[in-house]
């Protein structure tokens, strides 16, 4: 036998829901128009130059006076697993201006070749030789004056720009032009 809702009124939810979902969807919708746009802040600008000029960056906890004085092709150093290219090796000395410790700038900083030509960016290469930077990045106190070569694998097209970035976060902090 067929059985009549009780009190003439349908029992899905549903149905009875329908009326205050459709005013929560035109809040949302009035919400966002009326809501500020996130804007972005303009990044700040890391200095330029050219090989055989010293930059300073300031950045957070750390900040240096960063030379890189030339860039020459090199072989496999020692230490390195076999190259896919040719290695390129940059001379660069950094003065730290302001570390919270000895070895901050070791775990802050990367120097990396790009390759405009190509849009390649080249990693820096750790290495055992003793001269690479990582060595004398290990106790560089505030003041100080520290020297070594950074190491890239440079497989397609030649390193016309040597960039300084932050070695957690990527912002660049400075950029040579060969």
């Amino acid at each position: 036998m067929w059985h009549r809702p009780r009190y003439g009124v349908c029992q899905d939810r549903w149905v009875r829901l329908r009326p205050a979902l459709q005013l929560l969807a035109v809040l949302a919708a009035i919400a966002m128009a009326w809501a500020p746009t996130a804007t972005a802040q303009p990044e700040r600008v890391a200095p330029i130059g050219h090989i055989g000029e010293t930059l300073h960056f300031d950045y957070g906890t750390i900040g240096a006076d960063v030379t890189v004085h030339n860039i020459d092709p090199t072989g496999i150093p020692a230490g390195m697993a076999p190259p896919r290219g040719i290695i390129w090796k940059a001379y660069v000395t950094i003065r730290p201006t302001k570390v919270p410790n000895a070895y901050a700038l070791l775990m802050a900083l990367k120097l990396g070749g790009i390759s405009p030509e190509t849009g390649d960016a080249y990693e820096p290469q750790r290495t055992d030789e003793p001269d690479d930077l990582n060595y004398a990045l290990r106790n560089a106190p505030q003041g100080s004056t520290v020297s070594g070569a950074v190491y890239w694998d440079v497989y397609r097209g030649p390193v016309r720009h040597i960039v300084l970035r932050s070695a957690q976060t990527q912002v660049h902090l400075a950029q040579w032009d060969l």
